[in-house]
């Protein structure tokens, strides 16, 4: 082998070397390399790789379209890191006791409650209620307060819902639902309509009630009457907007409903 050739072989083995130590890190690689091979990361993501938290963000995340999630720290500081001692947990909001749980149903204001002739199937996790005339406004399931959760869209079957969150072993049932963040509310409805029309209306589905704002989850996916509809809303403020507005709702907004939960509805 001649030496030209030797050198050329060391040349492309370098070259696929240099390739590989710095291809772009999926998690936090916003677009394909442009065309000087170098990565294009996402908004709150740097590095060469995109393989780091920008200051002030932390959780590197394929599914983040933002690669990272700001700190949240109550304003005390811009600058956090993930903790290993959590993990995910669902916690189900069951329908017990005399007063099934303490559900009920009302509008948003409060000013209407329903909170007495339920129909419970404990083996199916389900509390209905039904109507003996068609209401003029649109009533909300309210959640029973231990979990937090308040109002969900769309009488009158409701099966228990569930919450995901980051919990510990000393974790306990807090107004404070920051560890809620990132997680799911996992819920199921029906609705059975006799002679009324056959598909709900899209609407106002999911309240987050804070201590000084409210938040709202718009489900676009109609309920047909006689069927059941499972979903999962998530807990971060992608998707959330103001209640009684469009106005899309930020982290900041998001965390502080969560810091200091009143109550949800659906």
């Amino acid at each position: 082998m001649s030496k030209r050739q030797n050198y050329t072989d060391v040349y492309y083995v370098l070259i696929n070397i240099f390739i590989f130590l710095i291809s772009c890190d999926p998690r936090g690689e916003a677009e394909p390399c442009d065309d000087q091979d170098n990565c294009r990361c996402k908004p709150n993501v740097e590095g060469e790789s995109c393989d780091r938290c920008r200051i002030g963000t932390f959780g590197l995340d394929q599914e983040n379209p933002d690669g990272c999630t700001p700190c949240y720290c109550s304003g005390v500081t811009r600058d956090c890191v993930e903790t290993p001692n959590y993990s995910r947990i669902a916690i189900p909001a069951p329908i017990i006791g005399e007063n099934y749980g303490n559900y009920s149903i009302t509008d948003l204001t409060a000013r209407q409650i329903i909170n007495d002739q339920f129909s419970p199937s404990a083996s199916e996790s389900e509390l209905t209620y039904i109507f003996n005339f068609l209401p003029n406004e649109e009533l909300f399931w309210s959640l029973p307060q231990f979990t937090g959760w308040q109002r969900i869209h769309n009488p009158p079957v409701f099966r228990a819902p569930e919450m995901e969150v980051l919990t510990t072993s000393r974790d306990t049932f807090t107004r404070n639902r920051l560890l809620s963040y990132g997680g799911n509310l996992a819920l199921t409805q029906r609705f059975d309509s006799g002679k009324y029309p056959l598909e709900s209306t899209p609407g106002t589905d999911v309240v987050l009630f804070g201590d000084e704002n409210a938040l709202y989850w718009p489900n676009n996916q109609a309920i047909r009457s006689g069927e059941s509809l499972s979903y999962r809303v998530p807990l971060v403020e992608r998707g959330w907007f103001l209640l009684n507005s469009r106005t899309p709702a930020s982290r900041s907004d998001f965390m502080s409903v969560l810091k200091k939960f009143e109550e949800s509805s659906s």
